[in-house]
């Protein structure tokens, strides 16, 4: 869950500057007017399934019953950001052509 009070002051903080936050809470839909343009980095659940059991900074996902769940959310993110009008980013690309790609959108849209 994201502090409201924190997030708020933080985007304040920040006045005119582009600001990019990478990340997800369930209470994320509470703050959707902080925000010009909204990403959603998606992979496959071949990339997903992949990347979970061989990371090594976290334990996370590596269980049964936590990669049945995370698999079965992602099956449902394509739809929810459609629905929210967020951008679809693929993300099985190398993080720094990611990266650069939203980068470019943003100033796109500018």
């Amino acid at each position: 869950m994201w502090d409201g009070n924190k997030l708020r002051a933080f985007v304040e903080a920040c006045g005119d500057a582009p600001v990019f936050l990478c990340g997800g809470a369930m209470n994320q839909g509470e703050f959707a007017d902080l925000f010009e343009k909204r990403f959603v980095l998606h992979v496959d659940s071949d990339t997903m399934r992949h990347r979970l059991l061989t990371r090594t900074n976290n334990r996370y996902g590596k269980a049964p019953e936590e990669l049945a769940e995370q698999l079965e959310l992602n099956t449902r993110v394509v739809q929810e950001a459609t629905r929210v009008g967020a951008t679809i980013v693929d993300a099985t690309r190398p993080i720094s052509v990611v990266a650069d790609d939203i980068v470019k959108m943003t100033r796109d849209s500018t």
